[in-house]
């Protein structure tokens, strides 16, 4: 199990004490919002490349394609990814006129343009430059984005879900002791998360370039809860 830092768990967004009326009288109550932000290291990479050909007629413009993102798979496939982890993601074929401001319906294309974008997953974080490097050589016109991620982010929302409740408790134990009374059980909880981002970074690349450094920092998890605690 790789270890998960704790890289931020900060609380309140708001504080405040209110009455509430409840059935059999009054309930003085107290409502906190707490944060918690939980950093791991990546594990997994995937990455977008594109390759772009053209062609007088839709044909050769396909042809062309196919074989230039052949080569492009080939290519990345000596890293030793296997055949699940390389994917087309996105393919458009979009033809070319001699005049885009023209909206004449009867006008022939010049030629077509054909899109192919192959996404890459790689578990070895050290070899996404030679990633980035195989696939320029072997015909990818451009390097869409990098994005990280981890392939078991379940611990960290868990985590950031408990370090958030801690915290609200803590700041409402705070604002309740400050104020001469006790706090007692929760009456409401609600949460805003947690939240998993991924971290995406975008770039453009139209030749190799050896040994391109990649540092692909930290994941953050992020969760939110907002609770209700009664005051004895």
């Amino acid at each position: 199990m790789k270890p998960i830092h704790i890289f931020l768990a900060t609380v309140v967004v708001a504080s405040f004490v209110l009455p509430v009326t409840a059935e059999g009288g009054d309930t003085r109550s107290v409502e906190v919002t707490g944060i918690g932000v939980v950093s791991q290291r990546p594990d997994v990479a995937k990455v977008a490349f594109s390759v772009e050909t053209q062609g007088k007629d839709v044909e050769k413009a396909t042809k062309f394609n196919a074989s230039r993102t052949a080569r492009l798979i080939d290519g990345i496939r000596k890293l030793g990814l296997d055949t699940l982890d390389i994917q087309t993601r996105h393919y458009r074929v979009t033809p070319r006129y001699p005049d885009r401001q023209r909206s004449d319906r009867d006008l022939q294309p010049m030629g077509y343009t054909v899109h192919n974008t192959i996404n890459a997953t790689i578990h070895d974080l050290r070899k996404v430059g030679a990633l980035m490097d195989r696939a320029t050589a072997s015909g990818a016109d451009r390097v869409n984005h990098i994005r990280f991620e981890h392939s078991d982010p379940t611990q960290a929302r868990s985590r950031a879900l408990e370090r958030a409740v801690e915290n609200a408790r803590a700041e409402a134990s705070i604002l309740v002791g400050k104020a001469g009374a006790m706090l007692g059980p929760v009456l409401q909880m609600r949460t805003g998360g947690p939240h998993y981002a991924p971290k995406v970074e975008r770039m453009m690349a139209s030749a190799a370039r050896a040994d391109t450094p990649i540092e692909p920092g930290l994941l953050e998890t992020r969760a939110q809860v907002t609770i209700r605690f009664r005051i004895e």
